[in-house]
């Protein structure tokens, strides 16, 4: 009882930010979350650190455990981060880099080819700004030389060779460059307080890649996590410390109301011969990190999403869209796993002139939906007539106008929060960028700041609003009673107002978001009426490249083209099942439905993703962003009027009877 009493602000805390951040994601879905050990000391590594403070929330989200990570002590120190770091345990960790300091004088080699580990330095004091095991950088080079020894005050030994060119080029220009020197930090206190923990039989949190950045794939790893997993079981015999990777894998991961999957991944046995080699110290304890390091790694790109650049990812996640397997449904989670795939199938064919040909095709379609200013879903809309469009655009438009005048209300309430959070968080950007040599546009640190500021602000801000209208009811000579309950009843009504201006605005961004193909068939322009063509094309082929290649590199592709409904992550819809109290809806539903809905068109101004499933419908609340007018159910008939990129597969009488079965949907993605 008092070690669950050392927790319970640990645990009140938490429950407050799973909710923030279920408020800032539209939808965060595990994957794998049965393989988490349920208790004993587990280490969660996660990767790609794509958003910054937000990573560690989302992946606790669905662990069932508490978890304490490692923080870099520059974030500890801040204030608001700080705070919120010390409620839930977390351990400060100074990282070298957040000591680095620009050195004395400017760095040269002399002898570049007789003695390339040798730097010479030009009104430097390497005996008091370097020592042994303190690193060097150069400007606009991402490579860091390890100093061996510091022979003088103008000499220095390096361990290894500099190979880089951008580097080399610096150093070897007349009167030498400028660079920066990396500390040595000795760790002990860090590594002894993770051991104590894991010891506890607790969860110990870490990032590896060092720090959070945007880009398309993982950075190197840092040894910390090999070094601190065997030096707990070293320190502890019989200590059995557990590895789960975890996969982030993040829609748009800057964006409010965005989607997420955490995939964890199998967790990591850690043999007792690594741990000896380990204590053997030296080369030994080197390989054994070295060995670890790499199975952890191997692991996390098992669960992440990984391309050399932005045009493959963007070529991926078309081809995606554009795949058309038979008989296969898709959640969110599948989504990511056949991202992964595409990826590795590119990759291993991606010379093969057919691959080469349909790559240009992807990017040539993507630039003419860019043009138009449309999306992949939104496509086959262009085909309308203009008078169905007209009609149409109408009736989008009306809707339009009346999620905003329901939004309105909370939007005002919540305006100094939405400038202040989008002004910082900018600001943010700006600086992270400036100050890092891996961030291509520092998208990673926008989300952080704009929960940081709604954390910090929003209560203030709720609260002068109690304090105008107490004010206001007190001036109006109004019942004493009702003055001291209205700061109350405000700080209750006013977050309210504004969660339910959010579901509708949402609603209306949605309904926003469909407008343009209307536009484009009202103007009757021939080049619009040629992509669902092009893109009939794209999916057929692409669909063939995939069923030829796939099966060569995945050889189980052909048996898992539909996957068992027994292992979904979802309950299955089945008739009698549902709940009808789930289905009941609200007045704004009804009217949204009926003046507003069209069930032909798959992308009619709902929120509903192309990623969602619809077996997880029943479990919406009647005001959530992903309507029901879109669907209906006629249960006694086994028969669902869905948009017209959802197929119906109905169940097999040869292995359910019609009592049990259930309803199978697919979804074009």
């Amino acid at each position: 009882m008092a070690v669950e009493a050392k927790y319970i602000i640990y645990d009140l805390f938490n429950y407050f930010l799973n909710n923030t951040v279920d408020l800032f994601f539209r939808q965060i879905q595990p994957r794998g979350s049965h393989l988490i050990p349920q208790d004993g000391p587990v280490f969660f590594v996660g990767a790609p650190h794509a958003n910054q403070f937000v990573d560690p929330l989302v992946l606790q989200r669905h662990t069932g455990r508490r978890i304490f990570y490692l923080i870099a002590k520059k974030s500890y120190d801040r204030p608001l981060v700080g705070a919120f770091a010390r409620v839930t345990h977390s351990i400060p960790v100074a990282r070298p880099q957040d000591s680095a300091f620009k050195g004395t004088g400017k760095i040269q080699i002399v002898e570049r080819y007789n003695n390339p580990t040798l730097l010479n330095g030009i009104n430097t004091r390497f005996t008091k700004d370097l020592g042994p095991g303190f690193a060097i950088t150069f400007p606009r080079s991402k490579v860091t030389a390890e100093v061996e020894e510091v022979l003088s005050d103008t000499e220095v030994r390096i361990k290894v060779e500099i190979k880089d060119l951008v580097a080399l080029e610096a150093l070897t220009q007349q009167g030498g460059t400028t660079f920066k020197v990396i500390p040595r930090i000795n760790q002990n206190e860090v590594y002894q307080s993770v051991y104590d923990t894991l010891k506890e039989g607790n969860c110990v949190g870490i990032f590896p890649e060092g720090g959070s950045h945007d880009r398309t794939e993982l950075l190197p790893l840092k040894a910390g996590i090999a070094v601190m997993a065997l030096g707990a079981m070293a320190h502890y015999p019989g200590l059995n410390v557990k590895i789960v990777p975890c996969g982030m894998n993040y829609f748009h991961p800057d964006k409010f109301r965005s989607r997420a999957v955490v995939e964890y991944g199998k967790p990591i046995t850690i043999t007792q011969d690594l741990v000896e080699k380990f204590k053997q110290g030296g080369a030994d304890k080197r390989e054994a990190c070295s060995e670890l390091l790499s199975t952890v790694s191997d692991a996390l790109k098992a669960v992440t999403l990984n391309t050399p650049d932005y045009e493959t990812l963007m070529v991926i996640q078309a081809a995606r869209r554009l795949y058309r397997p038979k008989n296969k449904k898709f959640k969110i989670t599948r989504v990511t796993e056949l991202n992964r795939r595409l990826v590795a199938g590119y990759l291993h064919y991606k010379d093969e002139p057919r691959i080469q040909e349909i790559k240009a095709k992807v990017l040539d379609y993507n630039k003419q939906l860019r043009t138009f200013g449309i999306r992949d879903h939104q496509v086959k809309n262009t085909t309308l007539s203009r008078l169905r469009a007209s009609f149409r655009l109408f009736r989008r438009v009306i809707g339009l106008m009346f999620m905003a005048v329901l939004a309105l209300p909370g939007s005002i309430l919540a305006s100094p929060i939405i400038i202040a959070a989008s002004i910082v968080s900018k600001q943010k950007q700006k600086e992270a960028l400036a100050t890092s040599s891996v961030k291509i546009r520092a998208k990673d640190v926008i989300s952080s700041w704009k929960i940081l500021i709604a954390l910090g602000l929003g209560p203030l801000v709720y609260t002068i609003y109690s304090v105008i209208i107490t004010y206001l009811v007190s001036y109006m000579n109004i019942n004493r009673f009702f003055v001291w309950i209205t700061p109350i009843i405000s700080l209750i009504i006013l977050p309210m107002i504004t969660y339910i201006s959010l579901i509708f605005g949402e609603r209306g961004f949605d309904i926003y978001r469909s407008l343009p193909p209307l536009f484009l068939c009202m103007l009757g322009d021939p080049a619009v009426k040629t992509l669902p063509q092009t893109r009939e094309e794209l999916s057929n082929e692409i669909t063939a490249i995939i069923n030829d290649l796939g099966p060569q590199l995945f050889p189980e592709l052909d048996h898992t083209r539909t996957f068992d409904e027994h292992n979904n992550e979802y309950t299955p819809l089945t008739p009698g099942s549902v709940n009808a109290l789930n289905w009941i809806m609200s007045p704004f539903e009804l009217i949204g439905e009926r003046l507003f809905s069209d069930y032909s068109d798959a992308e009619n101004g709902s929120s509903l993703s192309r990623n969602t499933s619809y077996t997880d419908l029943p479990k919406l609340a009647p005001l959530s962003s992903l309507s029901t007018s879109n669907i209906k159910l006629k249960l006694n008939k086994h028969e669902e009027i869905l948009p017209d990129n959802v197929n119906v597969v109905p169940p097999s009488p040869k292995t359910q009877t019609d009592e049990q079965a259930p309803l199978e949907v697919k979804k074009d993605i």
